[in-house]
């Protein structure tokens, strides 16, 4: 990615994430009632009441995520052979694992970090943990040079070099499922989605604090955005990807049970 059209990314998401924008503007509706424009000034108050009033009441982050996390599932039957397996951000660590003992054959990458890779970039944590989970650290790639999930996508792929007809799982939070299909669907690389950490479950609004509320807005808010910003610049050739029919088919055994071990992770910026 550019390093103009990435800072201005990221500049963006400064001033645009909820965290953020609400109390700008408090500052613009206070600004403009001292300089005598009370009327943009009310109104633009009026508007931050409601929102809060709104964060405060109803978990529309979590309304938000619903659809993400349920735009795709763990397929009922995997493959009974995969090339390599590929988790983005490495919060998803509990499903990789799972899956690298599952398959012992299987590539395995972590794009991005986590808690996997916590040394420093361009250094391998091998030496001193040579196992992690119960595998051997030596089959895990990391890739640890990409700033956002876009070069996640692109850094792998250039390491990787996967060809058409190989098998790839991905492993990523549920939310950020949707997003990082279209990336890789867009650099032309077919994974199987394996999604996980879900967070969108029934919950009583009342039991919804609001910071809990904000955060979960953020995180939602920071997806359907992205999933826009990826088309529009090209990266995915879709706006919010979805199965696609008659896609690769599976065949194989149940997949291991392990969406109800996952804990909700908090997402990795990007």
């Amino acid at each position: 990615m550019e390093p103009v059209l990435y800072t201005c990314s990221k500049a963006f998401w400064f001033v645009a994430q909820p965290a953020h924008s609400l109390p700008l503007l408090g500052v613009l509706a206070v600004a403009f009632s001292l300089t005598g424009r009370w009327r943009a000034g009310l109104g633009i108050g009026a508007l931050l009441a409601l929102l809060l009033l709104t964060i405060s009441l109803f978990p529309v982050g979590r309304w938000l995520l619903s659809p993400l996390e349920n735009r795709f599932s763990i397929p009922r039957l995997m493959p009974s052979y995969v090339d390599g397996i590929i988790m983005l951000g490495g919060n998803e660590n509990i499903a990789f694992a799972d899956l690298a003992t599952r398959y012992p054959k299987a590539k395995l990458v972590s794009a991005g970090g986590g808690p996997i890779a916590p040394n420093s970039r361009g250094r391998d944590p091998g030496g001193k943990a040579p196992r992690w989970m119960g595998i051997d650290m030596s089959r895990i790639i990391f890739e640890r040079e990409s700033r956002n999930t876009f070069e996640d996508v692109v850094v792998a792929k250039a390491i990787i070099r996967p060809a058409a007809d190989e098998t790839w799982i991905l492993v990523a939070n549920a939310s950020h499922m949707p997003r990082s299909v279209g990336l890789f669907r867009g650099q032309g690389w077919q994974v199987v989605p394996y999604p996980v950490g879900y967070v969108s479950s029934p919950i009583d609004p009342r039991s919804a604090g609001f910071r809990q509320n904000l955060d979960e807005l953020s995180a939602a808010l920071k997806e359907w955005i992205g999933m826009l910003a990826n088309r529009v610049l090209g990266h995915s050739k879709e706006c919010f990807p979805a199965v696609r029919p008659g896609g690769r088919k599976l065949s194989g055994t149940s997949p291991p049970a392990v969406r109800a071990l996952e804990m909700p992770q908090e997402r990795r910026p990007s």
